[in-house]
């Protein structure tokens, strides 16, 4: 993929509203099949008294999973994203592509001077009297380029509802 190179991808995001499942338990009201919807029945004396299935309502309420409407039954919707690169300094070295780390000098022991051939005391030459060196390695964040390239995203989903283009 080229750096400066705008892209759209399709990413699937969980129904918010089922929660994946792709149904949605809803309750429905139903005639009672026990008084055929009239709220009572016949004893066996022959006596009318309240339905014991509906309580005298005629209808009773019943769970059934139906298709969610915000995902069709799926359990999930999709976005088209369109990705649009763009370069920042990299945080990890500050734009400039790797990193230093100073470690004791081997020359002096970390001590910042040497003794030379006279007995006599002086700095360093490889650490100049500090007692530690430099040492750069590349930036693992942006493989010593010293940028970081990000993507600015932008939901470019059609909305069907509005109708065709």
């Amino acid at each position: 993929m080229e750096k400066n190179v705008t892209r759209r991808e399709i990413r699937k995001h969980t129904c918010k509203r089922c929660g994946g499942i792709g149904s949605m338990q809803e309750e429905i009201r139903t005639r009672c099949a026990t008084c055929l919807g009239k709220g009572w029945v016949e004893n066996t004396a022959g006596d009318e008294s309240l339905c014991p299935e509906c309580d005298g309502h005629g209808y009773v309420h019943k769970q059934i999973l139906v298709p969610c409407n915000d995902c069709a039954g799926k359990g999930y919707s999709i976005a088209i994203v369109e990705l649009t690169p763009r370069a920042q300094t990299c945080s990890q070295c500050e734009g400039i592509g790797f990193n230093i780390e100073y470690i004791l000098c081997a020359r002096c022991d970390g001590i910042g001077v040497v003794d030379n051939e006279l007995q006599e005391e002086r700095a360093c030459s490889k650490c100049r009297g500090m007692g530690s060196v430099e040492k750069k390695f590349r930036c693992d964040a942006c493989q010593g380029s010293g940028k970081i390239i990000s993507f600015d995203e932008k939901d470019v989903t059609p909305n069907l509802e509005e109708g065709p283009v």
